[in-house]
């Protein structure tokens, strides 16, 4: 499935996460295949016309009960915005095992206590971190928070 992009490339054939892309330059007639690994074209997926990005999301909580109605509801706005979106919930003992295989780390407010420390470990990999707005969390905005993550990702 061939689309356009805007950079010096005129077409992506999205294949598969860690497949061969086929690229087409902009040269008439020329086209040439690459492997792409860790880039955002490994998450690309063809949706309605776009090419829209996984965003793997990992949330860091208390013990996760609350937190998985934030989920559904995170869930439910990207799926609304046609965002894909995976989110996975760890307590603070659990989530440094995933922080490698996250775009994005949130911090639930009950846990705030923790915060430099889940900062240090987010950000020595590369991950930008950020807490859940209190507000957010208490309503299950996932709409709002769903737009937090997007800036983060978009401001990496």
């Amino acid at each position: 499935m061939c689309l356009p992009v805007l950079s010096d490339v005129c077409y992506v054939c999205y294949t598969h996460p860690g497949m061969v892309l086929a690229i087409k330059d902009s040269v008439p007639n020329k086209l040439r295949l690459k492997r792409e690994k860790n880039t955002h074209f490994n998450r690309a997926k063809f949706v309605g016309g776009a090419v829209v990005n996984m965003v793997r999301v990992l949330i860091v909580c208390s013990w996760g009960m609350s937190t998985s109605l934030l989920v559904d509801s995170l869930v439910a706005a990207a799926e609304e915005a046609r965002q894909e979106l995976s989110v996975e919930a760890l307590s603070a003992g659990e989530y440094a095992a995933k922080v490698d295989a996250c775009d994005v780390v949130l911090i639930a407010p009950q846990i705030r206590h923790l915060r430099k420390s889940i900062e240090k470990l987010a950000l020595s990999v590369g991950k930008p971190v950020a807490m859940i707005e209190p507000f957010h969390y208490a309503t299950m905005n996932g709409q709002a928070v769903l737009e937090q993550i997007l800036l983060l990702v978009s401001a990496v």
